[in-house]
């Protein structure tokens, strides 16, 4: 449910030189279907920690990185983690609701401590039909989501379902050998 307001974040990390230090508050909009299941205000455990807005978006503009590592292996009680997250709001917007379920909208909103003020509103999460990922960016996902692969071993992944990819509509599926997803 918070996949929006994540793409929105990398956005403007994506097209502004912000560091956390520089950031006075942080506002999060979101559409209310989404607080029914994201509705975790500060993680207390792991598990909770996809489920907070407040912490994807902080450990995102802390680290410029949300992924398997630091949903897993959070450290919680990072007093620049809870520092940054104490400036960050998450709000429902009720005119967002409409949009669902065919659009999830989501916008953050970064004053930064020298006035300047960026936002970004994303409704489509990046990876749906809408907003494909490129080849790029599906090698940069496998490499998120599987933090502990070996080069070689990723490397050999993606040649295997790039040759999937390419193979014509009425080829025979070619399964991967043994040791490739070992």
């Amino acid at each position: 449910q918070l996949f929006t307001v994540v793409d929105a974040t990398q956005a403007l990390l994506n097209t502004h030189d912000i560091r956390a230090n520089d950031i006075e508050s942080v506002d999060i909009a979101i559409f209310p279907q989404a607080l029914r299941i994201a509705k975790v205000d500060w993680p207390i455990k792991p598990a909770e920690t996809c489920f907070s807005g407040r912490y994807c978006v902080a450990i995102l503009l802390l680290t410029g990185k949300l992924g398997i590592q630091e949903t897993e292996n959070p450290d919680l009680a990072d007093p620049r983690l809870l520092a940054l997250a104490d400036r960050i709001t998450l709000q429902a917007r009720p005119d967002y609701a409409d949009a669902f379920p065919d659009r999830r909208p989501g916008t953050v909103t970064i004053r930064l401590k020298n006035g300047e003020t960026i936002s970004a509103t994303h409704d489509i999460r990046q990876g749906d039909p809408e907003a494909p990922f490129d080849w790029a960016g599906l090698e940069g996902r496998l490499r998120n989501l599987a933090p502990g692969i070996s080069e070689q071993k990723a490397v050999a992944i993606g040649a295997w379902c790039a040759r999937q990819q390419h193979n014509p509509p009425q080829a025979a599926f070619m399964p991967p050998t043994p040791d490739l997803f070992h």
